[in-house]
């Protein structure tokens, strides 16, 4: 029997720029105060309250199918899988993570994120971040990093859904048949380009709609 809903991904999935009317202005979305409104109007966060289970949002904004594979890893060893129905957000396959073991936050998160490291800045996560994207980027690596995080969460059943429009197609036999940024319209975002709390509902319907057809619960 089912009993908890895990959800993996980037800031579509975290629920980036959900924030709580009633918080102390000022407070960014990844405050804790900010947590338990997010994680309710979140995607997954809905779907989970819509079938009375337990919900972990592991998804991290700038999170990458890298850091994904690690949050996996982390919840085979934490959790019963076969309690627990997984959920990823398949995000873009061209990020990169590097992991870091200082960092103490959340134990699924131990990761140095490429989008966080863009900017023309010299510390020495920066500095790697350059030489590994002159060095070691290709097509070839784009695809093999999607490849081998397909394959690893369909070893758990997981709920594939591709999250962005104009990505490397993937299949898997859980992938589900829609993309997260098809079903949005203009509306449906948020003023920095995130799924707006219309938008994560309109996914959640959709992905109760994939579950009860395929009598999932």
């Amino acid at each position: 029997m089912f009993k908890t809903l895990i959800a993996f991904g980037c800031s579509f999935t975290y629920g980036d720029e959900l924030l709580d009317p009633n918080i102390k202005p000022g407070e960014p979305c990844n405050s804790r105060y900010n947590d338990d409104y997010r994680n309710r109007h979140c995607y997954a966060g809905i779907v989970a309250d819509h079938y009375g289970l337990n919900f972990v949002n592991t998804a991290f904004p700038g999170g990458s199918l890298e850091s994904m594979r690690y949050a996996l890893h982390w919840v085979t060893n934490n959790f019963d899988l076969s309690e627990a129905i997984l959920v990823a957000g398949i995000t873009q396959s061209h990020r990169n993570s590097y992991f870091d073991e200082s960092l103490k936050g959340l134990p699924w998160n131990r990761f140095q994120h490429s989008t966080w490291l863009k900017e023309n800045n010299n510390t020495e996560w920066h500095k790697l971040n350059r030489i590994w994207y002159k060095l070691c980027y290709s097509e070839d690596w784009k695809k093999f990093n999607l490849d081998v995080t397909v394959k690893y969460f369909d070893s758990t059943n997981a709920l594939l859904i591709p999250v962005y429009k104009n990505e490397i197609d993937f299949h898997s036999k859980n992938k589900l048949d829609f993309i997260l940024e098809d079903l949005l319209s203009e509306s449906d975002f948020a003023p920095f380009g995130h799924p707006n709390e219309s938008g994560h509902q309109k996914v959640a319907n959709r992905l109760i709609e994939y579950i009860d057809n395929v009598k999932l619960l």
